[in-house]
């Protein structure tokens, strides 16, 4: 288990190019628990094949694998597969990958199977979770955001891919997507999003000195 408690991670330099599993967690296994921490813009992971925040997972005996309030404005790259700004692979598909409040806005550069927030995570669910992250090397623009058929619940894109809700750079400056991450709590308690609307262009889980305000249609 690792919890982060918030904690931003800054300049932080991995380049592994002829190494697969890399990030700031090479392998994780079932059970395994991982939450709470940003890997800010200043940080970039190179590798072959599973690169991501954390790489992946192996022999997890079908059990439940948590990820959980994870931000990636990092660079990512690899040579080969399974390229993601969280998670990189579910290796035999041997995980079920709980992944949670967690976004993307770094670049992702990869081969076949990579995605925003997952390279091939097969099953699991995805939820409330978002990315802007340009995305190279993935199975097409209509798969950028996971690979696999995990369930996605409350998340978005830009696009409106594989069952994310479309947003637009307004919806990201204006707050309004850090208040529907936040399921439009209005009294902002229990909230896992903040956005300083001055500073941060988007919403992020940790570093914003005050919490985000946004209304419509009269809430």
């Amino acid at each position: 288990k690792f919890d982060g408690k918030g904690r931003v991670i800054s300049n932080l330099i991995v380049n592994l190019p002829g190494q697969d599993y890399v990030g700031v967690f090479g392998m994780i296994t079932g059970g395994a628990e991982i939450k709470n921490f940003t890997v800010d813009n200043t940080c970039s992971f190179s590798g072959k094949a599973f690169v991501a925040v954390i790489g992946g997972s192996k022999d997890a005996g079908g059990k439940i694998i948590t990820i959980d309030g994870i931000g990636c404005e990092a660079t990512i790259t690899g040579s080969a597969q399974n390229i993601a700004g969280i998670y990189g692979v579910n290796m035999g598909s041997t995980a079920i990958p709980l992944i949670s409040n967690c976004y993307v806005t770094g670049k992702i550069t990869g081969a076949r199977e990579s995605g925003a927030i997952t390279g091939w995570a097969q099953k699991g669910t995805i939820s409330n979770c978002y990315s802007i992250a340009e995305v190279v090397g993935s199975d097409g623009a209509d798969k950028d955001f996971h690979r696999g058929s995990p369930t996605t619940i409350n998340c978005y894109t830009l696009t409106g891919v594989q069952g994310t809700t479309a947003i637009t750079e307004e919806d990201l400056a204006s707050g309004k997507l850090t208040y529907l991450l936040n399921g439009m709590n209005r009294n902002q308690s229990d909230i896992r999003f903040v956005q300083t609307l001055e500073e941060n262009n988007y919403p992020v889980l940790s570093g914003a000195k005050q919490v985000y305000f946004y209304c419509c249609d009269g809430i």
